[in-house]
């Protein structure tokens, strides 16, 4: 997807809470560093705020959160029509590969793990943006992971 330079589109950076969806956030072309934060976040869910970053088509999201004493990070990169997700628990190290068709499906024959999260980037959620400079090495994926 060829980035936008409509001047309306350009000038249109979301303002406030705005809920949406990373590939919605994403499609918009711009260049953008968003907090983000699912509905229910609060001291029970400590996986329920992150960052995204976008530029162009492409997007990437971080998370990061201890839970029962264990550090978990989780991120994502968006690019060329496909998600690649990674998780990191206990210095453990899972990916795993998504075709925009497969999101959009949920492909019954995804594994209970792939479709955990396809349903994460799929979900509504709020959306705090501004713009920024971007960072290419943001969307560069991670040597050493297997995507699944």
């Amino acid at each position: 997807m060829e980035r936008s330079t409509d001047a309306t589109t350009e000038s249109a950076v979301p303002s406030g809470d705005t809920t949406s969806t990373f590939p919605d956030i994403i499609g918009r072309g711009q260049d953008l560093e968003c907090d983000w934060k699912l509905p229910t976040a609060g001291p029970e869910n400590p996986f329920g705020t992150g960052k995204l970053y976008t530029t162009g088509s492409k997007g990437r999201s971080e998370i990061k959160g201890t839970t029962n004493g264990i550090a978990i990070e989780a991120d994502a990169i968006y690019k060329d029509d496909s998600a690649y997700t990674w998780i990191t628990v206990a210095g453990t190290t899972t990916g795993f590969k998504f075709s925009k068709s497969e999101l959009e499906s949920m492909n019954t024959e995804m594994t209970v793990e792939q479709k955990q999260q396809a349903e994460q980037i799929r979900n509504k959620m709020i959306f705090q943006c501004k713009p920024w400079t971007p960072d290419e090495s943001k969307f560069a994926l991670p040597t050493g992971v297997e995507f699944k």
